[in-house]
């Protein structure tokens, strides 16, 4: 720490002030060179910066294959490319025709997937029910069975009926 502190204070005070004390001569030629070598590098530093700050304002050059010198040409010759315009036009007319076309086909197909899941539920809904009544009418036979046995035959007629009358039933709803 003493050595620079030493050194802060053996350091010249003026730029002409040598180390010892002594003055040094601007005017001597030794002394100017080194004086402008110092400017120069420091002019040279500023030019160098100055330069990339002014190419950051500067346009840019223009490309050789830029798109505006493919509208410059399109400008230039509206006849040679007129039917090609006219040509993507109509291409595009026909695939927004085509489009719209195909909405409205999807529309109906949407329809129709409503219209055949509404009918698969009712008819879900059928099968549910006759599941029910099959259900129903085994118990019936089995019953008429436990009554059969005690002997009454007009009952096993009635029952039997009743069976046969919800069998057709249900083949009619299914068909």
């Amino acid at each position: 720490m003493f050595t620079v502190f030493r050194e802060y204070m053996l350091r010249p005070k003026n730029a002409n002030e040598a180390v010892d004390g002594s003055t040094v001569d601007d005017k001597t030629p030794e002394n100017r060179r080194i004086i402008c070598g110092r400017q120069a590098a420091k002019s040279q530093k500023l030019s160098v910066l100055s330069e990339k700050r002014k190419a950051l304002f500067e346009p840019l050059e223009p490309v050789s294959n830029t798109m505006g010198n493919v509208f410059g040409r399109i400008i230039a010759s509206p006849q040679t490319l007129s039917p090609q315009v006219i040509q993507k036009d109509r291409e595009i007319d026909g695939l927004n025709e085509q489009l719209e076309e195909d909405a409205r086909c999807l529309e109906h197909l949407q329809l129709q997937l409503l219209e055949e899941r509404s009918k698969r539920a009712d008819v879900e809904r059928q099968n549910a029910m006759l599941q029910n009544q099959i259900a129903m009418l085994m118990d019936v036979l089995q019953a008429n069975e436990a009554v059969e046995e005690e002997g009454t035959e007009g009952t096993r007629l009635i029952f039997l009926f009743l069976f046969l009358y919800a069998l057709f039933f249900c083949i009619f709803l299914v068909s």
